[in-house]
């Protein structure tokens, strides 16, 4: 995650600096007379290093009103500070949302295979237990069967006897 300790600002008080660093060089281009400061101190952990040289466009007292309306190249390159600044940062929010989806992703992953294996141990124990009740059902048959036979044979012999007795 974007760390948000003492040396970075949070990111509520960042997209509040930006906010207000923008509507700062709207009011610097509406009014070019210096009045406001410089951008905020929010901007001092994503301003990139870059040297810049700075030009102001020089008028003179007549074309003022056309001084309202050009963008200075200080104001460009402010501008483009912020810019960079905010793509610096959505690209840290990018890369931290895509480390946590990677990660929960991992973490379902594992899961779900955890899951399918304790279901293939389940099926596995309830097919054993499904064969060891079918092999006791065909004991008992034949234990049953055989009692069956042995009576069978017992009363055939009987019969058997029975009818030697009365030919006899």
């Amino acid at each position: 995650p974007i760390a948000e300790d003492a040396s970075s600002p949070s990111s509520r008080t960042w997209a509040a600096q930006v906010s207000l660093d923008i509507e700062e060089l709207s009011k610097r281009h509406a009014f070019p007379e210096g009045q406001y400061s410089s951008l905020g101190s929010a901007w001092s952990c994503f301003k990139p290093e870059v040297s810049c040289f700075r030009s102001e466009p020089h008028f003179q007292d007549d074309d003022r009103d056309a001084a309202h309306q050009v963008v200075t190249l200080t104001e460009l390159q402010e501008v483009l500070t912020v810019i960079t600044g905010v793509m610096q940062h959505m690209a840290r929010l990018e890369s931290d949302v895509c480390g946590r989806v990677e990660a929960q992703l991992a973490n379902l992953s594992k899961s779900v295979d955890a899951r399918l294996k304790d279901l293939g141990s389940c099926f596995a124990d309830a097919l054993d237990m499904e064969r060891a009740l079918r092999n006791h059902e065909v004991v008992e048959l034949r234990g049953d069967l055989d009692v069956a036979r042995a009576a069978l044979s017992a009363s055939e012999a009987t019969v058997a006897a029975d009818a030697d007795r009365q030919s006899s």
